[in-house]
């Protein structure tokens, strides 16, 4: 299991999202020794990860554009999905609209249809791909509605998860991604809660018993899977926003007249973070990718995330 959790200055952040050079289009920087790169990227989660499956499905109701809401991301700006696609040079496109984002807001990890649960994202994508591509990225990112779901039984969702798991790797895949949960007692539509203890708690057990998991399946198909701490990572900026350029780690921003800067914000709504720190997340992301991929030049994988950060708000300004 490898493992990075780097972290960026506040000034270095900053410096990072406004350069002014656009990533080159489908150029993919992460390399090894000898020229392997990412080509594609799979993508098989909930709210945090989608990029516009509910919208399509709800025919653009949800999540609402007339609340801030961009592009039927669940943020009120690209999600880490969008910054680390550009950044590796690659798609990122809803499955709905064609693309291999399978992640639906809501999502649990099961084979649930409304909306689909992971397991049957999987299903989705297997519909299409008799094999896996060992050249793609494939993200696998789920748990939170399980976590805040308090009837949901952890050890069926994990069981769940290994068997995506698992799946991907007997079809061939080599880059398989696998994020733990954010502390869902400190979200807005918890922290204050008289539950927010229990939550925290609950997630610290889906936490564990994904490492366990992770240590199960490296062993039994002799893989080395990537893992990044969004736990530990989001829990550092909760404890020390200044330092990331965040002034409000509490509140959400949407429908909060106290809110004139989303930048600060941690949170966009009481679930889900702001795409300031979906940039970040991106970022850890990207830390993890350089130890399993070596890029070439190393230099420009801190770059990539600035490059891509302004990249995908000028798509969005230019329609």
């Amino acid at each position: 299991m490898k493992h990075r959790f780097g972290r960026l200055a506040a000034t270095a952040v900053a410096s990072l999202l406004v350069m002014t050079i656009a990533a080159p289009a489908n150029a993919s920087i992460y390399r090894t020794a000898t020229g392997y790169s990412i080509n594609d990227l799979y993508v098989f989660g909930d709210s945090l990860s989608d990029v516009g499956n509910i919208s399509v499905a709800t025919g653009g109701v949800q999540p609402p554009a007339a609340l801030g809401y961009v592009d039927g991301r669940f943020t009120n700006g690209g999600n880490y999905t969008d910054y680390l696609a550009t950044s590796l040079g690659v798609s990122n496109t809803a499955a709905l609209s064609g693309g291999n984002n399978y992640a639906f807001g809501g999502a649990k990890i099961d084979a649930g249809m409304s909306p689909p649960g992971l397991l049957a994202q999987y299903g989705m994508y297997a519909a299409g791909h008799n094999a896996a591509d060992p050249n793609a990225l494939f993200i696998v990112y789920g748990g939170g509605n399980d976590i805040n779901d308090t009837s949901v039984n952890l050890s069926d969702s994990l069981a769940n998860l290994g068997l995506i798991i698992g799946a991907l790797i007997k079809q061939g895949a080599t880059n398989i991604l696998i994020p733990n949960s954010p502390d869902l007692g400190r979200i807005p539509y918890n922290n204050t809660s008289p539950d927010a203890a229990a939550m925290t708690a609950r997630t610290q057990a889906y936490n564990m018993g994904l490492v366990a998991l992770i240590a199960q399946m490296e062993s039994l198909f002799s893989i080395d899977l990537l893992t990044v701490d969004v736990f530990g990572f989001s829990g550092q900026i909760l404890d020390n926003p200044a330092a990331y350029g965040l002034n409000n780690v509490v509140d959400s921003c949407v429908g909060n007249a106290a809110c004139t800067d989303p930048g600060q914000y941690f949170y966009w709504d009481g679930i889900h973070p702001s795409t300031q720190m979906h940039a970040l997340l991106a970022n850890e992301f990207l830390s993890v990718i350089d130890q399993h991929l070596v890029p070439e030049p190393a230099a420009l994988a801190l770059m990539a995330l600035g490059f891509s950060s302004l990249a995908w708000s000028r798509r969005r300004l230019n329609g």
